[in-house]
């Protein structure tokens, strides 16, 4: 099975009342999130970290790694420092903010983009930050993180946060998305 999560921010204090997450601090956030990625996940599964994924040292970020269940493929984010001395299966190139995976819906496959940035914002009240990272915007469904809880699915423009915060603290399923995807 194929996962997709995003902006877990383990020892990152000040995203539990910036996001209002429900956890008392950060020993039951990252408990419950532990708990919650392995209930979905298995040892032979594949999950795709789409950015923030930690603060902190690369000690602390190993620390988590070790306790997922499955292979993890890292997309950089915004506040992944030091990615290179994480023990992720895969991470992108540290210069590099997306990649691309095929999807099949039993007809056809198609391309669906990967990044923790959503894309190029068009509206004047989106977040512009990070624009030289985004990817560009070419008619392919995008999965994302790096907006916490502003939206879960953006079906006009074919972005899908798979951010923690959206998907009660769990992964998504690869036959999550295609689900989204076909019901749009």
């Amino acid at each position: 099975m194929i996962w997709f999560s995003s902006d877990q921010h383990f020892y990152h204090t000040n995203v539990i009342e910036y996001c209002k997450r429900p956890f008392r601090d950060l020993d039951h956030m990252h408990e419950e999130m532990i708990n919650r990625w392995n209930s979905k996940v298995k040892k032979e599964d594949v999950t795709y970290i789409l950015g923030d994924f930690c603060f902190g040292k690369p000690k602390k970020a190993n620390e988590i790694l070790a306790q997922l269940n499955g292979q993890k493929i890292l997309v950089k984010g915004n506040h992944d420092h030091s990615v290179t001395k994480w023990h992720c299966d895969l991470a992108t190139d540290p210069f590099e903010f997306s990649l691309e995976v095929p999807f099949y819906d039993g007809l056809l496959y198609f391309p669906v983009t990967l990044s923790h940035y959503p894309y190029t914002p068009l509206a004047p009240d989106e977040d512009t930050r990070f624009l030289d990272r985004r990817p560009a915007e070419d008619g392919n469904w995008l999965l994302h993180g790096h907006v916490h809880c502003l939206w879960k699915v953006k079906d006009k423009r074919k972005m899908i946060n798979v951010g923690v915060d959206v998907w009660d603290f769990y992964p998504v399923s690869y036959d999550d998305i295609l689900k989204v995807i076909r019901d749009l």
